[in-house]
């Protein structure tokens, strides 16, 4: 740009000073840090920014900055070329450095995570499914049942991720008309700033220009603005309900944790166990001794009638009365040995050698009952066990989800708090250019585009297999 010397009329082919020109020592040394900082990771990228995005006004042609400000955005572009975004080298925003860069690289594996979630509910509802089947009953007389608010869990999960997919793929598209829209207008506007005036303008006349020009840029602002606010919006709700789904997946998990624990001193079926082990002991003792007498007595009858005059002995003790009129008198002495030998205590113990085997088999069977609910229950806490482990993955996944969706509603805030900026009628034009360009919000907002289009394209609804019936 020409100076203006104050001794000499301008020539027609001289220029007037830039009104609009002013410099801030401490802003420009801030700004200076940071360049320094970015050329020592990077020159040549330094070198752009310095070039493009100084706070001390350009004398250099406007088509040698849009030239640099093309190679700039050769960094992202190359990125997107290796199918990954490089946002280390961002200074503003929500996505910027090594910081955002992870954010990003979470995103480039939103496939997995979402398939992994999926499958973590779905292994852990399975886990629940054989929990609820045991019919586990809590101390108030409730019956235990999980599967079912499991599943309601695992539905939401599933609209919540078609939701973050169309939230994505919405502002994806203002996104990218912003990218393009605003850096367009703000040069114009920065042309006619930086542009010199001749002789023949009145520094009133350029303002009128830039003003027109402003108000271009002002309508453009207050459209996205309104886009701005609704992805915002949607973005907090979203973020919200995510939230509340992990709640309630914590929530239940404790509950289970804590019904199971209770399981152990309600029912100790290692004592109960035990105890009846030692009553199947006693019964078979018992049933042993009986036998045993069973036997004597038997043999003891069988030689008596044997020598008295040879009755079969298996006919048994309670049909002798009834066999006495039928052999005569020459049998009667025997039978009455036998029934002698056996009497009524006798008799009675061989009628209960039936019930104590029924008592033992009754038993044995209430044994295994007891067995298997205490291996039922031993499998139940195993599985509890899993269920935490499989929560664990869910939180985990969940916050990537989360933290996503957090950096994207913090990206919109800066950027609407900045547009709303340029629309303060107390802010000098080109202080709002300045900071519009100091700011790089055209390169902001291309990172935010290609962040959405990312998540969009990453995460697939359609791969997670419908819920069971």
């Amino acid at each position: 740009m020409g100076v203006h010397s104050p001794c000499s009329a301008p020539e027609p082919t001289q220029y007037l000073p830039n009104p609009f020109a002013s410099v801030k020592i401490q802003g420009i040394m801030t700004y200076a840090r940071s360049i320094a900082e970015t050329i020592e990771s990077h020159e040549d990228f330094g070198k752009f920014v310095d070039d493009i995005f100084s706070r001390i006004p350009s004398h250099r042609p406007l088509d040698e900055r849009g030239e640099n400000l093309t190679k700039l955005n050769g960094f992202l572009n190359n990125g997107l070329d290796n199918r990954k975004l490089d946002v280390t080298k961002a200074m503003v925003g929500a996505f910027q450095g090594a910081a955002g860069q992870e954010i990003v690289d979470e995103i480039y594996g939103m496939a997995n995570t979402t398939n992994n979630l999926n499958m973590s509910f779905e292994r852990a509802y399975r886990l629940l499914l054989k929990i609820d089947n045991h019919k586990y009953m809590r101390e108030d007389g409730t019956i235990m049942e999980y599967a079912p608010t499991w599943r309601r869990y695992h539905e939401t999960f599933r609209q919540l991720i078609t939701e973050s997919k169309s939230i994505a793929s919405t502002g994806k598209c203002y996104a990218e008309r912003y990218a393009q829209e605003i850096p367009q207008k703000l040069e114009k506007l920065q042309k006619i700033i930086e542009d010199p005036r001749t002789e023949t303008e009145s520094i009133e006349e350029t303002r009128k220009r830039a003003n027109r020009t402003m108000q271009l840029i002002e309508a453009s602002i207050n459209i996205l603005l309104k886009d701005l606010a609704d992805t915002e919006k949607k973005a907090t709700d979203l973020g919200a309900k995510l939230n509340e789904l992990w709640s309630g997946v914590r929530i239940l998990s404790e509950e289970l944790e804590r019904d199971v624990d209770r399981l152990t001193p309600t029912v100790d079926y290692d004592v109960t166990i035990k105890t009846a082990e030692e009553h199947i002991q006693k019964v078979r003792a018992k049933l042993g001794k009986l036998k045993t007498q069973a036997s004597a007595l038997f043999s003891v009858a069988a030689v008596s009638l044997t020598v008295c005059g040879g009755i079969g002995w298996a006919a048994g003790a309670r049909c002798a009365v009834h066999m006495v009129p039928i052999l005569g008198l020459r049998t009667q002495a025997p039978l009455s040995i036998l029934a002698t030998l056996l009497g009524s205590k006798g008799l009675d113990d061989l009628v209960n050698t039936n019930a104590l085997k029924k008592e033992l088999k009754t038993a044995k069977e209430n044994l295994e009952v007891l067995k298997k609910k205490r291996d039922a229950l031993t499998q139940s806490k195993a599985d509890v066990t899993a269920i935490k482990e499989e929560v664990s993955t869910i939180a985990t996944q969940l916050e990537t989800i989360m933290k996503i969706w957090s950096s994207i509603q913090s990206d919109a805030v800066q950027l609407k708090g900045w547009l709303k900026g340029c629309l303060d009628p107390d802010i000098p034009i080109e202080d709002v250019v300045s900071d519009l360009s100091k700011m790089k919000i055209g390169f902001v907002y291309n990172i935010l585009c290609q962040v959405l289009q990312t998540y969009s394209t990453e995460v697939n609804v359609s791969a997670l297999k419908p819920l069971d019936t």
